[in-house]
């Protein structure tokens, strides 16, 4: 396995996750989630893909997670972000050779920005670990507030945790 699978492998979690919630459950405000949904939670790791893969075609790449589009449409409507999942999915699947990149990023509230030299490959395992986090707060929401919706036993578990988990104790 490598980078990019790895990343496929997560996306293909959570488009099976999208394909089992109703779109009532995708767009419940949640106590449990500061009154946040699970679609804001599933808009917020696909844009982060999004960002990452659209910089990355561009002459000089400057990532820019700030500066993500936030498209409501993402959160409230399942099918148009399976869409999304998907086309990256078929992305990923292409040969990727690691490129240099820019990192743009807040420093604080008050707008300081930092610049960082960063790759292609470490941003994607970034993105590997920012999507496995959210999807362990979706399956605490599901958990709790939609016990019908069944996740498989590793959704949202750090890989390295899944490992330790299985050792002999």
């Amino acid at each position: 396995m490598n980078i990019q699978t790895a990343n496929q492998d997560i996306l293909r979690q959570l488009l099976s996750f999208i394909e089992r919630v109703s779109t009532a459950q995708f767009t419940a405000h949640l106590e449990l989630l500061s009154g946040n949904t699970i679609g804001k939670h599933v808009r917020h790791v696909a844009e982060f893909y999004q960002h990452l893969f659209i910089a990355y075609a561009q002459p000089v790449p400057v990532v820019d997670y700030d500066a993500r589009r936030r498209d409501p449409g993402l959160e409230t409507d399942p099918a148009q972000v399976a869409r999304l999942l998907l086309h990256w999915l078929v992305w990923l699947a292409e040969a990727r050779p690691n490129r240099d990149l820019q990192l743009r990023f807040s420093l604080s509230a008050q707008g300081e920005r930092q610049v960082l030299a960063t790759n292609f490959y470490r941003e994607l395992a970034y993105n590997l670990e920012h999507a496995i986090h959210h999807l362990a707060i979706i399956k605490i929401a599901v958990t709790n507030h939609f016990p019908n919706v069944t996740l498989d036993p590793h959704f949202g578990v750090a890989h390295a945790t899944v490992q330790f988990q299985q050792q002999p104790q």
